[in-house]
């Protein structure tokens, strides 16, 4: 399932398939059970799930301090945010590892599978929740978007 140019937000849910969503100017709320989910150029917040696929998101503008979560049963995340993004995470997986372009200010124990903490700015009190039952998870900011 395809979407792109989605003038105000975008809510896509499939059983079986991969889904991508490009250049909504608004929410964007994914689904699949079973597929990839590719979603790029935004201007979130977003959220999306997979019971089983990868999860790669980009987002180049916030338009507001909405909580965000990504979650996937077995498959990797890799998010893409704006350089000024700031938010209470909480990421965690069983398998894989966790990395943060971004600097975050832990609390409680670090582990190579978990991350808590705040990346600090403006609209810290946005939460941020990325979980996966088997696969990496990697937050990086986005070069030159605004």
């Amino acid at each position: 399932m395809s979407v792109a140019a989605a003038a105000l937000e975008a809510r896509v849910s499939t059983g079986t398939g991969r889904v991508l969503v490009s250049g909504a100017q608004g929410r964007v709320d994914a689904s699949s059970g079973n597929g990839d989910i590719t979603i790029d150029r935004v201007n979130g917040p977003v959220s999306a799930s997979s019971g089983n696929g990868t999860l790669r998101v980009r987002i180049d503008k916030l338009t507001d301090a909405d909580n965000m979560t990504f979650s996937t049963g077995n498959g990797r995340i890799t998010l893409d945010l704006p350089a000024d993004f700031a938010a209470l995470v909480d990421a965690r997986t069983g398998n894989g590892g966790v990395s943060s372009d971004f600097a975050v200010t832990i609390e409680g124990k670090f582990s190579p599978n978990r991350l808590r903490g705040t990346i600090v700015g403006e609209q810290a009190h946005r939460r941020l929740k990325l979980s996966s039952g088997n696969g990496s998870l990697e937050i990086r900011k986005v070069a030159g978007a605004r």
